[in-house]
């Protein structure tokens, strides 16, 4: 069982790492169409009556908006992409501390001593040792 855990703490944490350059690369892209194709939008919007346009200049126009239009939705596909992928990554770092291999001879919740420093007094004061029987009962 420790093999196996080391080897899935290690697919873990490499596919961690590929997850996070992947989300940052996928959310780099989505800003860059999202910004070229809102700016494709504003510039070829065009007036509602086409009265002094020719059939070519209508049609050039409308394929430039269309453009912006399809380079905006692949914006936000990848936009949705990266979000899900940094998601993923930090899913995974909660499943490789899962399997990661544990040192069963040490306690899990063992308390740390407070570091003794002379200058400072303890936040709490030392605890007295518990008897490990109770006093005998007289009267």
């Amino acid at each position: 069982m420790g093999q196996s855990q080391s080897v899935l703490g290690e697919w873990a944490s490499a596919h961690e790492m590929i997850c996070k350059i992947l989300s940052g690369c996928l959310l780099i892209f989505s800003l860059s169409f999202i910004i070229a194709g809102a700016a494709l939008i504003s510039q070829n919007a065009g007036p509602w009556d086409m009265d002094h346009e020719t059939f070519e200049q209508a049609t050039s126009r409308q394929s430039r908006y269309g453009g912006g239009i399809a380079l905006v939705m692949l914006g936000v596909f990848f936009l949705f992409g990266g979000v899900t992928s940094f998601c993923c990554s930090f899913q995974l770092k909660f499943f490789r501390k899962a399997v990661e291999p544990r040192d069963y001879n040490r306690p899990i919740n063992e308390q740390q001593p407070y570091p003794n420093y002379s200058s400072q007094s303890q936040p709490y004061p030392p605890m007295p040792p518990v008897p490990a029987q109770p006093p005998p009962y007289s009267e």
